[in-house]
């Protein structure tokens, strides 16, 4: 399965929904160094609703967030936008939900706190070299 288009501009794009303001940076600076683009929502309602402007290539999503959690957040991303691969963040508590997103449609997952060489390697993995 491979990515659809990015009509927004020749890079990638990422899309990161975490509640974490922490994480959500992480991300963005290590994305921008890597040379992907970047939205960041806080929430499941705001990155469900950041899809309707942005096209992203790959979401990193955490799966357990207030209100919306990750795996409501993943049914409804997928019900609209299957082909965007979906990466889930994920405490030590949270894999047994980790795992059963990918019976759910996610790509795959990342044990929290991040380590940056294994996001890279999903990178490499789940997305194509940047364009």
């Amino acid at each position: 399965m491979s990515p659809l288009p990015n009509p927004q501009g020749s890079k990638h794009h990422v899309l990161v929904i975490d509640d974490e303001a922490p994480v959500r940076a992480t991300l963005q600076r290590y994305l921008t160094m890597m040379g992907y683009d970047s939205t960041l929502a806080e929430s499941g309602e705001a990155g469900l609703k950041a899809l309707g402007s942005v096209f992203p290539d790959l979401v990193f999503l955490d799966v357990t967030m207030p209100g919306m959690d990750g795996m409501v957040t993943l049914r409804q991303l997928h019900e609209k936008y299957e082909h965007i691969r979906v990466i889930m963040l994920a405490t030590p508590a949270d894999i047994p939900k980790a795992t059963l997103a990918l019976n759910c449609g996610a790509s795959d997952f990342i044990n929290k706190p991040l380590d940056l060489p294994t996001v890279k390697r999903m990178l490499q993995i789940h997305l194509p070299p940047a364009r």
